[in-house]
C-alpha cells in the first residue's frame, strides 16, 4: 500500500486539504453529510473556487437543509434565532455562487412527505482529487464540526482512490452499490444503507475476535455493537470505549453510558467533544472510517469504512490518537441512571424501529441542483 497519511484534528486536516485543492488540475469531487455555510465551508467552496481543475463536484446530503449548527431549523424555538437563520440563507446562497461558477452541487437523500426518510441519511466524508489522492474519514464541513477533536486519512494509493472515486460517480449517477475491495494491508467497505448488516456481521466478527484488548472511540456507540462486545470481558478480554464527556446527543450519552457500565466496559471520558470513531483489535487491526458504530450506520447509513493492517499505520494511530486521547480522559465514576438508560434504550429502539420502516421505500434519488426543493426559511424564523 502506498502512502496513508493520518491527520487529527482540523488544522492539519485543513492544511493539508487547502495545498491539495490548490494543486488541484483536472477535478475535485467531495462528499460530505454536512457542510454549512459558515466560516469553514465558505473556506472550503473558496478553496475549490479559486482551484485551476475545470471539473468540480460537489455531494452534500440534504441534512444540510435541515439541520445546521446542529440545530433543527424548523423547530419553533429557533424561529427568531438571526444567527442560524444567516446561516441557512449563506449556505444556500454559497452553493449557488459555487454552481454559478461552474461547480456542479447535488443533493442526496431526500427526506421524503413528513420527513418520513429523515434518518437514512448518506453519512460518508470523502474527497477525491485528480484521481490521486483521497480522504476518509470522519470531518464534515462546518465550523463546529472543525471545534471537534476528530481525524481523516490522507491515501495516494492509486488502487485505492480509483476505488472510492468509482464510488462517488455511482453515487453522483444515483446507482450506489455496496462494495467492498481488499488492497494489500488494508480493506474498503462502502455500505448503501441498505444492506448494511450483511458487511457489519462480518466487521463485528472482527471486533469479537480480541484475544488480548479492544480499544473503541466512538461517541455514538449503541446497539448491535454493545451487546456484542460485552462478551468480551465475560471472556477477560478487556474493553476500553474512549466518549466524549461533552456529547452533542444526551439521549444516546444517557444509554451509552448505562450500557457500557453494565457490559463491564473501561470507560474514558474525553475531555470536550470528540468526533472520531475507530476501534482497534489487538494492535493488529485497525476499523476506521465514517461508522459510529450505532444502530443508524448498522440500518440505513451509507458509509465508508477501512480496516488497516499495516503496522506503521497502527503504530502511527496509537502514538498520535489512542496514547494522547487516553491521557486526556478521565475515568468513569460509574454514577449512571438506570432509568435514563433505559428511557434513552426506548426511544433509541422506537427511532430504529422508523429506519427499518423508511427503509423499505428508501430511494437513492439525487437532486440535481442546490436550489431545488430546498427548505424556504419561514417569515417568523
Amino acid at each position: 500500500m502506498n502512502h496513508v497519511e493520518l491527520l487529527v484534528d482540523a488544522d492539519d486536516f485543513w492544511y493539508r486539504l487547502q495545498t491539495d485543492l490548490q494543486a488541484a488540475n483536472h477535478e475535485i469531487m467531495v462528499q460530505m453529510m454536512t457542510f454549512e455555510g459558515d466560516q469553514i465551508g465558505q473556506k472550503v467552496v473558496d478553496a475549490i473556487r479559486t482551484a485551476a481543475a475545470p471539473y468540480k463536484q460537489i455531494l452534500v446530503d440534504n441534512y444540510t437543509r435541515f439541520i445546521q449548527s446542529d440545530k433543527f431549523v424548523y423547530h419553533p424555538k429557533y424561529w427568531f434565532d438571526q444567527e442560524l437563520k444567516a446561516e441557512v440563507c449563506q449556505t444556500r446562497a454559497m452553493f449557488e455562487s459555487l454552481m454559478q461558477d461552474g461547480g456542479q452541487v447535488r443533493f442526496t437523500n431526500p427526506v421524503g412527505p413528513l420527513l418520513i426518510h429523515f434518518v437514512g441519511r448518506s453519512h460518508k466524508k470523502l474527497v477525491v482529487i485528480d484521481k490521486k489522492i483521497a480522504y476518509v474519514g470522519g470531518f464534515n464541513f462546518s465550523d463546529h464540526n472543525f471545534a471537534w477533536h476528530d481525524l481523516m486519512f490522507r491515501l495516494e494509493d492509486p488502487a485505492i482512490v480509483a476505488f472510492l472515486r468509482a464510488d462517488f460517480v455511482a453515487t453522483w449517477q444515483d446507482e450506489s452499490q455496496p462494495s467492498h475491495a481488499h488492497f494489500d494491508d488494508c480493506e474498503f467497505f462502502l455500505l448503501d444503507g441498505r444492506s448494511n448488516e450483511a458487511t457489519f456481521a462480518n466487521l463485528i466478527e472482527l471486533l469479537c475476535s480480541a484475544q488480548k484488548s479492544l480499544h473503541i472511540i466512538s461517541p455514538y456507540l449503541t446497539f448491535p455493537f454493545c451487546a456484542a462486545l460485552a462478551e468480551l470481558p465475560q471472556r477477560g478480554v478487556p474493553v476500553t470505549l474512549l466518549t466524549p464527556e461533552g456529547n452533542n446527543k444526551g439521549t444516546v450519552r444517557d444509554y451509552l453510558l448505562w450500557e457500557a457500565h453494565r457490559s463491564r466496559f473501561d470507560i474514558r471520558l474525553y475531555d470536550g467533544m470528540s468526533h472520531m470513531k475507530a476501534a482497534l483489535v489487538d494492535d493488529r487491526y485497525l476499523v476506521v472510517g465514517s461508522s459510529n458504530f450505532d444502530f443508524l450506520s448498522y440500518r440505513v447509513e451509507e458509509e465508508v469504512l477501512a480496516v488497516f493492517s499495516n503496522p506503521v499505520v497502527i503504530e502511527t494511530f496509537r502514538q498520535q490518537v489512542l496514547e494522547p486521547d487516553l491521557a486526556r480522559c478521565r475515568p468513569f465514576d460509574g454514577q449512571a441512571s438506570a432509568v435514563r438508560g433505559w428511557l434513552s434504550y426506548g426511544i433509541l429502539r422506537a427511532v430504529e424501529g422508523l429506519a427499518l420502516f423508511s427503509r423499505r421505500f428508501k430511494s437513492t434519488q439525487v437532486i440535481d441542483t442546490a436550489i431545488q426543493g430546498y427548505p424556504v426559511v419561514p417569515d417568523q424564523f
